[in-house]
């Protein structure tokens, strides 16, 4: 992501907290998470959301299409997760897991990731 610019100046399409599952260890941990342009934006909270303290970012170019489809994001069943509200992005190195306290936020995020 560009250095110098802050997320706002970015264009952040979608802010709020979601639960992000780890990659190693499979612990879900809460994320403020933010949609810009060029990709995911996550942080451990709101506090370093505004003092711009990123842990983790996914570049939407680095994203892969989901089998049969031109999508890099979907929905999830309770049964796929092990959560409900679900959802999974794909990219080059692995798929990544987060989910939402609701379906309609779950829909929110995979629209804003796919667009």
């Amino acid at each position: 992501l560009p250095r110098g610019m802050s997320i706002a100046e970015r264009g952040a399409s979608l802010t709020g907290y979601v639960m992000k599952r780890g990659g190693r260890i499979k612990v879900w941990r809460k994320k403020f998470m933010v949609t810009t342009a060029e990709g995911l934006v996550y942080f451990k909270n709101k506090d370093d959301f505004s003092k711009q303290v990123i842990s983790g970012t996914l570049v939407f170019d680095k994203m892969c299409p989901l089998p049969k489809s031109n999508k890099v994001a979907e929905e999830l069943s309770f049964l796929s997760a092990g959560r409900h509200f679900a959802f999974r992005v794909m990219t080059g190195s692995r798929p990544r897991y987060f989910c939402t306290d609701s379906a309609e936020l779950t829909r929110k995020w995979v629209r804003s990731i796919n667009l």
